[in-house]
């Protein structure tokens, strides 16, 4: 018999999470070492198909089927930080302990984004752009900026200012001048003889088009061409487990930026990339 907690201090939603002492017969029994199942529903007790599960530190993910089940196997023992999200639906990123050969049974709710929410936010943002900006902040995922304190920060560089409010993201001087932005993957050698890890450059949107992918075989974008005063909003995702899945189409890895211009911008020009 399963032993079952509510992990409401761990999720942002409140969850059930039963620990199973032995291998979980069919899809994950089969495998070697523990993992991670169950169902998703929606606020009407409806299974919930499409929803994205993802274990960030294993590299792990798979999609709830038309019954709102899915399966991840084969997954060691340690502490994972599992993200659950679909278009349109809150959501859902906590950490969870998988002991040696267990598997987890993850049983919840997903409610949808309140339409009456973001009409509000309409309506403070002043744009209608804005209200996207406003429903991905939503979730709770990446780091968003705002023109408020973007006004802080003087004549500061756009990379220096997305660095400093940013995680696992850093600065990366490109050959002819300027600064673009990397994913930063950390690593356990610090040797000289580690091998160097190659670059990952962030994808960039601006004003809803995608200027940058690091697949394309463009040079990567410099953002010192784009001028602090000229941007009313920014959101950085550090990688594609963040990366909401309208920015991130093909489940690149390297993080995305997305950059929001202001009507005409402050200096009455039109920033590059557009």
């Amino acid at each position: 018999m399963p032993q079952c907690a509510a992990l409401a201090g761990t999720f942002r939603r409140a969850i059930t999470v039963c620990a199973i002492a032995a291998a979980v017969p069919g899809a994950l029994g089969a495998q070697q070492g523990g993992g991670f199942y169950g169902t998703v529903m929606d606020s009407l007790r409806a299974p919930l198909a499409g929803v994205e599960v993802r274990v960030l530190e294993a590299s792990r993910a798979a999609r709830t089927d038309s019954a709102g089940r899915f399966a991840l196997g084969g997954i060691p023992a340690g502490v994972y930080h599992v993200v659950f999200r679909r278009l349109e639906y809150r959501s859902i990123t906590g950490t969870v302990r998988l002991a040696d050969g267990d598997s987890i049974d993850l049983r919840f709710y997903m409610g949808r984004m309140s339409a009456e929410l973001d009409t509000v936010r309409i309506r403070a943002s002043g744009t209608g752009p804005m209200a996207e900006f406003e429903r991905r902040r939503a979730t709770g995922l990446g780091t968003f900026i705002t023109r408020e304190a973007l006004a802080h920060m003087g004549t500061q560089p756009l990379a220096d200012v997305i660095a400093a409010k940013a995680t696992r993201v850093r600065l990366v001087a490109l050959p002819g001048g300027g600064w673009t932005l990397a994913a930063a993957h950390p690593s356990t050698c610090m040797a000289p003889s580690c091998p160097q890890v190659p670059l990952c450059f962030m994808t960039l949107w601006v004003d809803r088009v995608r200027v940058y992918t690091a697949d394309s075989g463009d040079p990567p974008p410099d953002l010192s061409e784009y001028k602090v005063d000229d941007i009313e909003a920014i959101e950085v995702y550090p990688g594609a487990a963040e990366t909401p899945l309208e920015l991130n189409p093909t489940g690149a890895s390297c993080g995305t930026i997305v950059l929001w211009t202001r009507p005409g911008g402050a200096s009455g020009g039109q920033p590059p990339g557009v």
